[in-house]
């Protein structure tokens, strides 16, 4: 710079209150903002490149055990240039469960069974600027899937020497055909 350039700075305030609404400082998992399963956050992140320390929101929720959770983030789907990522995180707030960068297009979206009921945080941060509005906007989707025929997905079996080949019944029944008792 110098004497004969003119700046132009601008600031914005990132607002908000209650659950649902990302509020600065929230990286870390002690000052996470609150969203519930079955709703949705809306927070802002500035991108990795023009923020180098790096911003990222942490959200905290409850979910119970032996549910299957959709973490679903919606920014580029909006129309902006970005691409954000979205961690799963334990109880511990730093043990990784799961991590997404494009499930959805550029917005990430990932699912996860939950084993033990607890609490649980989702991290949003964005992986590059990509010239987008700095800080982007965007909104967090916490979901609980509900079973579907067929669920669990997780199939066991015991005793086959040499399985050999699946089919599925009309029904949604499995068989599996076993070459070494010659059976189905």
């Amino acid at each position: 710079g110098g004497p004969e350039l003119t700046y132009a700075i601008g600031f914005r305030a990132v607002a908000g209150a209650g659950v649902g609404t990302a509020q600065g400082p929230d990286d870390a998992a002690g000052v996470a903002g609150r969203v519930t399963v079955g709703g949705s956050g809306m927070g802002e992140i500035c991108a990795t490149d023009a923020n180098p320390a790096g911003d990222q929101d942490y959200w905290a929720f409850t979910a119970q055990g032996g549910t299957t959770l959709q973490l679903d983030v919606d920014a580029a789907e909006s129309g902006l240039f970005v691409d954000p990522i979205l961690f799963l995180l334990a109880s511990d707030g730093v043990t990784r469960l799961a991590f997404n960068d494009d499930g959805n297009g550029t917005d990430p979206r990932l699912r996860y069974p939950i084993a033990t009921t607890g609490t649980y945080y989702a991290v949003v941060a964005a992986l590059a600027d990509l010239g987008a509005t700095n800080p982007f906007p965007y909104t967090l989707h916490v979901r609980a899937l509900t079973p579907g025929p067929g669920d669990p997905t997780a199939v066991r079996a015991a005793n086959l020497s040499f399985p050999l080949g699946l089919a599925v019944g009309g029904t949604g029944d499995l068989f599996v055909g076993e070459l070494g008792e010659s059976r189905v």
